[in-house]
């Protein structure tokens, strides 16, 4: 009788590792869909939770309506941005409203500069860097462009996914709990702490990144840098880079409004930069951050965005910092887990 049931338990483990790997096959095309959905649900539902007890506790309803809410904030205003990079990319790979004068001018003035201290003559050129540089990003777009019906299925999955975790978020959560082999008050502590890490990483650096490229962009266009969506979005993801920021993108514009529009551009670029750029990041950074309930050293933060890009793909962005910030969640709870 005991043989008989090692030998079920051993063939319900087999079965059940051999459907887990199949399970995961299917699932996995989609992951990164179900993963944005997930992040989305968890930064909007406090939202979704006011929408719900204003609609009388209709969870379907209330569902659509914040997923409306996501798309118009959201989802919309990626697409739009993501069309005028193309265009602005597109732009710059094929000289159009570029001053390329100015580069090589700046190439010239390296190059002097390089030839005094090095015994052989050194080529410094910055306007091929460019084209280059437009050029793997167009090439890049090109390729989201020509998989276009992927890239709908994939944003309907994740719309599909968003919907039922807003409708049935509850539901998912308590069977979380009860698949769980720790204590339930374990298992919410640590779903809490999911929660935590992802506001901390979306509203405490995505955000502030976010919303540093768009205050540089809106600089650049102001003051007479061409392809303004372009290189402010080139500055949002430079702010995830600890103590360099967006004056990677800020101090070529610079150089270039120098050379090209005068001291009086430049002077409210470097103003501009300084102030409204600055500001968000002294203040607003660190306010959020605490707010979220979570602080991360920016060095961690660049390593977990590179690292998450590598392992994860474009979702690695998000996936790599809340990873991060949840694997030191689970560190804080792990003198109450052991004791």
């Amino acid at each position: 009788m005991q043989t008989s049931h090692r030998v079920q338990a051993s063939f319900y483990v087999v079965v059940l590792v051999a459907m887990l790997i199949i399970a995961y096959f299917i699932f996995k095309p989609y992951f990164s869909a179900m993963f944005l959905a997930l992040i989305l649900a968890v930064v909007f539902r406090s939202m979704h939770d006011r929408i719900f007890f204003a609609m009388g506790r209709h969870r379907a309803t209330s569902a659509v309506l914040t997923l409306g809410v996501v798309v118009a904030i959201i989802l919309l205003p990626i697409a739009g941005v993501s069309f005028l990079i193309f265009q602005e990319a597109e732009s710059v790979l094929q000289g159009n409203q570029f001053d390329f004068g100015a580069v090589r001018n700046v190439s010239f003035y390296v190059e002097n500069a390089i030839n005094q201290f090095v015994p052989f003559e050194a080529e410094v050129d910055f306007e091929k860097m460019l084209r280059q540089g437009a050029a793997i990003v167009v090439e890049n777009l090109g390729n989201i462009f020509t998989q276009i019906f992927h890239v709908i299925f994939l944003l309907f999955i994740m719309l599909l996914s968003l919907f039922y975790f807003f409708r049935d978020g509850d539901y998912f959560k308590e069977k979380f709990i009860w698949l769980s082999p720790f204590s339930d008050e374990y298992d919410r502590n640590i779903i809490g702490r999911f929660e935590t890490a992802v506001n901390s990483v979306v509203r405490g650096v995505i955000f502030i990144a976010i919303i540093q490229g768009i205050v540089s962009g809106i600089g650049f266009w102001i003051f007479g840098v061409p392809n303004p969506v372009l290189w402010g979005t080139a500055a949002g993801f430079s702010a995830l880079i600890p103590f360099v920021g967006t004056t990677l993108v800020t101090l070529p514009a610079i150089i270039y409004l120098l050379l090209t529009k005068g001291v009086l551009m430049t002077i409210g670029l470097v103003l501009w930069s300084a102030i409204a750029v600055g500001l968000i990041d002294n203040i607003f950074g660190p306010i959020l951050m605490k707010r979220s309930g979570l602080e991360i050293h920016p060095l961690l933060i660049l390593i977990s965005v590179l690292g998450g890009i590598a392992f994860f793909g474009p979702v690695g962005i998000l996936a790599g910092p809340i990873a991060l910030a949840l694997l030191i969640a689970l560190f804080d709870l792990f003198p109450a887990v052991v004791k």
